[in-house]
Formats: C-alpha cells, sequence, structure tokens
C-alpha cells in the first residue's frame, strides 16, 4: 500500500506530498488537483506496462490515461524543467522518477508523448512488484461505457492480466470468462 505521493512540477503542484491511509478520498473544487493525484499514478503505471518506465521515460498517453504533451503535464510556474514522482509504500520501500522537459521540442512543435528519464535513480526492482504494477491493479474511470450492440473484447487484457479495461470494456468478456469462478475475498462476496 502506498503511503506517501510527492509529485514535483507535475500539473497544478510544485512540490506537494500526500500522505495516504487505508482509504484516502479526494474531495474539493474543480481544477484543484485531485485528477491529476490519480493520473501520476496512472503514469507511472502505463509507462511500466509500455516497458518505458525503467530506462526510457514517462508515457503521457495510453490505455489508462492521455495527458498531451510534456508542457501539458509540466506545473505553469515550474523553475526547473523536471517532473517528479516519489513513492513511499507502506513496507518501506521507495521509488524516485524524475522526467525532463524539453523545451527545445516544445519550441520546434515537435513535442513528444514520452518524457525521457532524467537524472537516473536506480530504484529498487522490488517496487515493481508492488500492486501499483502487477495486475492486482484495478482502475475504472468514471465515464463509462453504456449500452452498446456489441462488447470489445481482449485476450490480453482478460485472460492474461484478468483486468476490465479502463473504461469497464472488457466486463463482458470478463464476466463470460470469470463470472462462475469463486470470490476468494469473502469480504467481497454477497
Amino acid at each position: 500500500m502506498i503511503k506517501i505521493l510527492r509529485l514535483v512540477n507535475f500539473k497544478p503542484f510544485i512540490d506537494q506530498s500526500l500522505n495516504f491511509v487505508g482509504l484516502t478520498l479526494f474531495s474539493g473544487l474543480n481544477s484543484t488537483g485531485k485528477s491529476s493525484v490519480l493520473q501520476s499514478l496512472l503514469l507511472l503505471r502505463q509507462s511500466y506496462q509500455q516497458d518505458l518506465l525503467q530506462k526510457t521515460g514517462l508515457a503521457l498517453n495510453g490505455d489508462l490515461v492521455c495527458l498531451g504533451t510534456a508542457k501539458d503535464a509540466l506545473n505553469e510556474t515550474a523553475t526547473k524543467d523536471i517532473i517528479g514522482f516519489d513513492i513511499l509504500w507502506k513496507n518501506g520501500s521507495k521509488g524516485i522518477w524524475r522526467f525532463n522537459y524539453n523545451r527545445e521540442a516544445d519550441v520546434m512543435e515537435t513535442a513528444e508523448d514520452v518524457m525521457e528519464t532524467a537524472e537516473f535513480v536506480k530504484n529498487n526492482p522490488d517496487i515493481y512488484s508492488s500492486s501499483l504494477f502487477n495486475d492486482n491493479f484495478y482502475y475504472i474511470q468514471a465515464e463509462r461505457l453504456g449500452p452498446r450492440p456489441y462488447f470489445e473484447m481482449s485476450e490480453f487484457q482478460v485472460r492474461q492480466h484478468r483486468q476490465l479495461g479502463s473504461r469497464g470494456e472488457y466486463t463482458a468478456h470478463f464476466l463470460s470468462i470469470y463470472g462462475d469462478k469463486d470470490i476468494p475475498n469473502q469480504k467481497l462476496h454477497h
């Protein structure tokens, strides 16, 4: 479980640390950063899933979140061209990631959707077995798919990773395969 999340120069945050407990709720006015906190975690996960996080950089656009360009992710008042995320897990493990914002690419209108890793910090490989990066992580965004004449299928997401899709698009496929299986956590069984 994540204990502390620190965001550096990311969207509305210059340097913000957030403490998490067993159940953490975000509430507040629009445009105060609630979604940005969730997006920071989703960016790390999608970058890991695209095999970019450990060596290449941060994938700003993908299945979980689409931010646009690095300029869209960098805080408007940032004094350094770096976006950073630090995570401290309850077990004491820590992950530190830093990514460069390339102003030249922005000026030349060749903005990329992958931010290159900056000042590479060697994270302990064990952090990538945490639920943020493994198949015990589930995310369904608030804007989900309604009734459709047909439902999408994904052997990769459903059978290999037991995921529903970020918009719940594979729910029917998931239920057709796993609907009769026992629920291992009895607290979720009704």
